[in-house]
């Protein structure tokens, strides 16, 4: 079945690859110090708003779900879109380096990174589309392995701090994108296709789909994709600007942690987009889902909130306890998170574009206010209490919006239709 092997490739590709992740950056900090580790994840927040979304334009689970609907040339013009803007925010960035005196070495390779990553997913968009992750399940563990070997290796070399980190992430990028490459015009322009999935046929005779048709698309999901990055990474940013790199290194330790429990609704809502995009089968796959994310998140966050002390002093050390409150707080966001992946998606789904962009504007500028309220005072753990606050009203608009939609997906009589 289609959906198991999606599901095998992606827990097995994308676990590991949290896994190499997580001990990246358990080493990182060990190896530049916590005042280093700082600095680098406030440039790295910085970029992630002010280049990554213009670039990514909220266009990758567009791509799935065009690919999906047999709309397979999209992905060329995508890719040239893509260039051509990461082009001109590169220069807007670095002049916002200049004026913010933001380390420019830096701040250079974490966007080349930014820009290859984005390339990379644009490709793995296309191939969920066709439901063939094996690519994208191979390709990532092995590219977070690189970047924690490069780490090992440029650790004993004249590369330090900031700039050891972002040389690391921006390197291992590099042969997963040309294999990507490779499969990608391969398939297109010789006619020996030997791929398992019978959609691969049809490419020739897919629909054609116009530039101002992505761009049209793009000025609302970019716009969605820019408020959704603010609301992960603006309290990185806001902690950098309103206290130290010290405070938004401890913040950013815990919030590292927090990325491996937060993987597991990732991965499902990628399998399980494609069939959301189908009317005819998003009432069964809704509620399915919504009795399986809750009773997980309820674990994984127990888990995490008990055993706060025990993983940090483990994993960082005891130098680095003053994460553990930061950890508890931010793994009871993960409840309302895991439901938040599946309504939000589920909008996309929908085709409820606009929905999702009030939505999230509405979120963006409550995570922004709350942020700024409590950070003086309380500093990464307010940062933290935010962030769980946010993912509470995100999740029930959201979940709002669907229910209007499509009252009878919350129908637990669903799930056992075949």
């Amino acid at each position: 079945m289609v959906v198991n092997k999606n599901l095998i490739w992606q827990f097995l590709g994308q676990g590991m690859g949290k896994i190499f992740t997580l001990f990246f950056y358990i080493l990182l900090p060990r190896t530049i110090g916590l005042q280093n580790y700082g600095e680098f994840a406030f440039v790295y927040s910085f970029s992630s708003l002010s280049f990554q979304p213009f670039v990514e334009m909220g266009l990758d689970i567009q791509i799935t779900k065009w690919v999906s609907e047999k709309k397979f040339q999209v992905l060329h013009k995508i890719l040239l879109l893509r260039t051509g803007v990461a082009l001109f925010a590169s220069i807007i960035n670095i002049i916002l380096a200049l004026v913010f005196s933001i380390p420019l070495n830096i701040l250079i390779l974490v966007l080349i990174y930014f820009f290859f990553a984005n390339l990379q997913t644009a490709f793995f968009g296309f191939f969920r589309g066709l439901e063939e992750m094996k690519y994208e399940g191979v390709i990532t563990p092995i590219q977070k392995l690189s970047s924690l070997l490069l780490l090992l290796i440029f650790s004993q070399s004249d590369f330090n701090g900031g700039l050891l980190a972002a040389l690391c992430l921006s390197l291992s990028t590099i042969p997963g994108l040309l294999f990507l490459i490779f499969k990608y015009f391969r398939l297109f322009f010789q006619n020996q296709v030997k791929f398992s999935n019978p959609k691969f046929l049809e490419l020739k005779l897919s629909q054609p789909i116009s530039y101002k048709q992505i761009i049209q698309r793009a000025m609302i999901m970019g716009v969605a994709s820019l408020l959704w990055l603010m609301y992960f990474k603006i309290d990185s940013v806001m902690l950098g600007f309103l206290t130290n790199n010290n405070e938004t290194g401890v913040y950013n330790l815990a919030y590292k942690l927090m990325e491996a429990p937060i993987f597991v609704p990732s991965i499902i809502m990628i399998v399980f987009f494609p069939k959301l995009t189908k009317p005819e089968q998003f009432n069964q796959i809704f509620s399915r889902l919504l009795l399986f994310l809750p009773p997980i998140s309820c674990l994984v966050a127990a888990v995490f909130y008990w055993q706060a002390d025990l993983i940090i002093n483990l994993i960082y050390g005891m130098e680095f306890s003053a994460s553990i409150p930061v950890l508890q707080a931010l793994s009871l966001a993960l409840i309302p998170l895991y439901l938040g992946q599946l309504t939000t998606q589920s909008l996309i789904a929908l085709d409820l574009n606009h929905q999702y962009l009030r939505i999230i504007l509405m979120g963006t500028i409550f995570n922004i206010v709350l942020n700024y309220l409590l950070i003086p005072d309380f500093g990464a753990f307010g940062a933290a209490s935010a962030t769980i606050a946010t993912e509470i009203l995100v999740m029930f608009f959201c979940g709002y919006f669907v229910w209007k939609t499509k009252p009878n997906a919350f129908s637990f009589y669903n799930f056992r239709k075949p």
